[in-house]
């Protein structure tokens, strides 16, 4: 019975020592690292600022890949306001609770008023919150249910100044001439929104879109608000 008693005790021991000697080491080895960081710290931080500058760089040159190839930029589930053959085409990315976006409403109805070859392809990224995600979904939803009538619930959408819950959105779609049952089913029960609408987000991480609204015209990116004076000219240099 000594004898085993002895030998628990030589493991407990042991253990301890191993304990401590690993402890020790991990110690010494931290203290290695942190003199090394700070011996070498310049190279250090050039070394990460390179590695910044490449992966920047790699962005950038995807994106310029995909923006020289529209096509692949715009999916059938993406809503067109405007002339849907027009031959000048503008991709927007928004968000309807961004108080620019709303800001450009009214030159967006001016552009489509004057230009009748141009159209708009809404791509919806929600920034602000799980309100801005319902309101994508009822973007996508609007759209889905009645193309022909999207635009009219896209303004109503924007243009709102209320928090608003499924049933007001439903309202909504029923106001802007939108089958209410129609919406209400894409909106509730079309899963594919959400994948749509994550394909947006990808989309917008890939191609460096840092906020909304923003825009993509004639193969170039243009971050925030843009006012008519600056869409007139951007349009003219391509027609």
């Amino acid at each position: 019975m000594l004898n085993r008693f002895a030998q628990i005790l030589l493991m407990i021991v042991v253990g301890i020592l191993s304990i401590d000697l690993v402890s020790r080491r991990f110690y010494e080895d931290s203290n290695d690292i942190g003199r090394y960081i700070q011996n070498n710290a310049p190279l250090i931080m050039q070394t990460l600022e390179d590695f910044q500058r490449k992966k920047m760089q790699e962005q950038k040159n995807n994106a310029i890949k995909m923006l020289s190839d529209n096509k692949n930029l715009v999916k059938d589930h993406d809503a067109i306001i405007g002339n849907k053959d027009g031959s000048v085409q503008i991709i927007e990315f928004l968000d309807f609770s961004c108080g620019y976006c709303k800001k450009s409403l009214p030159i967006k109805e001016k552009l489509i008023k004057e230009y009748k070859n141009i159209k708009f392809i809404i791509k919806e990224i929600p920034m602000f919150g799980q309100s801005s995600v319902l309101y994508s979904k009822a973007s996508k939803a609007a759209f889905h249910a009645s193309p022909e009538r999207y635009f009219e619930f896209h303004k109503r959408l924007l243009l709102n100044k209320m928090q608003l819950d499924e049933k007001s959105l439903v309202e909504m779609a029923k106001d802007s001439g939108i089958d209410a049952d129609e919406f209400k089913k894409h909106l509730t029960s079309n899963k594919s929104l959400e994948e749509y609408i994550g394909e947006n987000v990808r989309l917008a991480m890939e191609l460096g879109v840092e906020g909304t609204p923003a825009f993509i015209i004639n193969g170039e990116l243009i971050g925030g608000f843009l006012d008519y004076e600056g869409f007139k000219a951007k349009i003219e240099s391509i027609k």
